[in-house]
């Protein structure tokens, strides 16, 4: 059009020394050549074209900012719910062991004892644990060597998880990778046994790193506590002699060899063979006296009458009478009649 601008100025020799930028519209004649209005439609066009390019990379840039920031809002979205889940999921891993201790607590108040199980499993290769309420219980020597020795104290048992079960040969195996048992025979489910009180806490070690939990052994106030089922005595001494066969593998029904473990009726609790089936060694050290005792149920094991650890519980060798005994071993002892049930902390403030 008129507004195109054509190139003039001086000429030397045919050559453009100094060039003028005029426009076509100064040029009214040449403006109408056929050739130059063939060449300035021709720029008009490039023109065009230049503008439609850079208007559409304009755009396209702008559709990538908005995508951009259309995800970025969707990832912040996605993240924020994974924290909300993720926290919601803590929240409720937290509650529940309070919820069920409460719902534990209710039953044990209303009924003098537990009717309700509710239990927690850590991985596949771990006992399986049951919620025990808080409580407290009178602990006394029941045949003291001497009757000085007979001292009675109040122990308050804080809320703590308890083995459903002794530890089998099935869970030894699988954390430790061998069963030292003499009773091989029995077979994978039946106790572990003739494992010293260092094997279990080498047992116990390998068991928690796997886990991250706080198994241990029970004090013995939290084994005796566990073997009453929330009562302040055992009943099941307490009852005749059909009821300890019930409950229990002892010298009369136990053709001189342990069983498989949950085999007989749980107590109030929902624990199986607290007595008999094997001896259950605990943390405490062996004291003539339960004078001294801690009265949180926590283990003694400061002042100890001998270098010995307790056990409880008596096994498929012993005699009735001979169940509520208290056992006493070198630490490094194993036989055939001795093994284990855990305990584990709650986690709860």
């Amino acid at each position: 059009g008129d507004g195109n601008l054509v190139r003039s100025g001086m000429y030397e020799q045919g050559r453009l020394v100094s060039p003028q930028a005029l426009t076509l519209s100064l040029f009214p004649r040449l403006s109408q050549n056929s050739a130059v209005q063939a060449i300035t439609t021709a720029q008009a066009a490039r023109q065009a074209a230049e503008e439609a390019r850079v208007a559409a990379e304009a755009q396209r840039q702008a559709e990538e900012a908005r995508l951009a920031a259309a995800a970025a809002e969707l990832q912040a979205a996605e993240l924020q719910a994974a924290e909300r889940a993720k926290a919601e999921v803590q929240q409720a891993a937290q509650a529940a062991p309070k919820q069920a201790m409460a719902q534990t607590e209710n039953a044990v108040k209303s009924s003098g004892v537990s009717t309700v199980t509710l239990a927690i499993k850590d991985c596949a290769e771990c006992p399986e644990m049951v919620l025990l309420p808080s409580g407290s219980l009178p602990m006394k020597l029941e045949k003291p060597s001497d009757p000085k020795a007979t001292v009675t104290v109040t122990v308050n048992v804080r809320s703590f998880a308890m083995g459903k079960t002794e530890v089998t040969q099935r869970q030894w195996k699988a954390i430790m990778g061998d069963n030292p048992s003499r009773f091989v025979a029995c077979g994978p489910d039946c106790p572990v046994e003739n494992v010293s009180w260092k094997d279990i806490a080498q047992f116990i070690r390998k068991l928690n790193q796997k886990t991250g939990q706080s198994y241990r052994l029970p004090s013995e106030a939290e084994w005796e506590y566990a073997a009453r089922g929330g009562g302040a005595v055992d009943a099941l001494f307490a009852d005749n002699a059909a009821a300890l066969q019930d409950q229990t593998w002892y010298l009369v029904n136990s053709r001189k060899t342990p069983h498989t473990v949950a085999g007989k009726r749980p107590n109030a609790f929902g624990l199986h063979d607290l007595y008999g089936n094997v001896w259950e060694w605990v943390e405490d050290c062996f004291h003539d006296s339960y004078a001294g005792l801690p009265i949180d149920g926590s283990a003694w094991t400061t002042a100890c009458s001998a270098p010995q650890r307790v056990l409880r519980g008596g096994s498929w060798s012993d005699e009735a009478s001979s169940l509520r005994n208290r056992g006493r071993y070198a630490p490094e002892v194993r036989n055939l009649i001795t093994g284990f049930r855990l305990a584990r902390a709650l986690n709860t403030p």
